[in-house]
């Protein structure tokens, strides 16, 4: 019987159950998280479950806390070991702690490359999550040339359709979204500025990211700018909104989420609809 799937929504209520056994287990004196090849799987699907469903500081202290002793007694090569190595620097990724994460799939590349050679599905796999992190560290140029590699492999080892290849194909379409923006975010900020005067602080007002778009910062006081820079700034959302909903990226409201972690694309639109609003 095939295990119920960590990233279908539909199975968060079994796996919530099954976190909460898990991290039980685990805090009980002298077990041993190594030694049973179907708790192994158990806890990777687990901290999977925790990463996809917003819970990754979660799912980085589990794998964190059991990682070495995995290393230790399987070798950082076991696929075991490497498996739970790529859910604990995903997890990072999650909670957009990027230079962590990338550290981590830099490493973990090579180790991938060694064990499983540099065509396999999971080593393209590992490639492009490497370029995601790149991608929300900033660096941009690196992030698409691991993605375009991870890409052309992928096509010629796999095929179109395979599902590592759907991914890689999304990937570099995603950071070619940034960097399209890029410029637009460029002119956002210059015009908030013109706008705001000494007052401008560009964290405060913009926030550009992995996983989030929100040209004007909701809970920031900003002096309004004239009635063609609203315009113009309206413009400018609206080119955002385009190029992210071609993209295939779906759109929310920043204040749907009040935590801060969205998760989905924000855009612009959304943010500067309060400009519009005398403060």
């Amino acid at each position: 019987m095939q295990a119920p799937l960590p990233d279908d929504p539909a199975n968060w209520p079994v796996y919530d159950r099954l976190s909460s056994h898990v991290r039980t287990l685990l805090g009980q004196p002298g077990f041993r998280s190594h030694e049973a090849e179907t708790f192994r799987a158990l806890l990777v699907r687990v901290i999977r479950y925790l990463e996809v469903s917003r819970q990754g500081w979660i799912g980085a202290r589990i794998a964190g806390a059991v990682h070495g002793e995995w290393e230790t007694h399987l070798g950082e090569d076991h696929p075991d070991s490497l498996a739970l190595a790529n859910r604990l620097a995903a997890c990072h990724y999650g909670e957009r702690d990027f230079g962590e994460a990338r550290i981590q799939w830099v490493g973990l590349l090579s180790r991938f490359r060694k064990v499983f050679g540099p065509e396999h599905a999971d080593t393209l796999t590992v490639t492009s999550n490497l370029a995601l992190a790149l991608g929300g560290d900033g660096e941009l140029a690196a992030a698409e040339k691991f993605a375009r590699a991870a890409l052309v492999t992928s096509r010629e080892k796999l095929g179109d359709e395979h599902i590592v290849t759907r991914r890689a194909q999304r990937v570099v379409q995603y950071l070619g979204v940034l960097r399209e923006n890029a410029e637009l975010f460029a002119e956002v900020s210059s015009v908030l500025k013109s706008g705001s005067g000494n007052n401008y602080n560009e964290d405060d007002y913009a926030v550009r990211d992995h996983d989030t778009w929100v040209t004007v910062n909701l809970t920031k006081q900003l002096y309004n700018p004239n009635e063609p820079e609203r315009r113009r700034l309206q413009a400018i959302a609206e080119q955002i909104d385009a190029k992210l909903l071609a993209a295939g990226f779906a759109l929310t409201h920043v204040s749907d989420h009040a935590e801060g972690v969205p998760d989905l694309l924000t855009s612009g639109l959304t943010g500067l609809a309060v400009i519009r609003k005398p403060r």
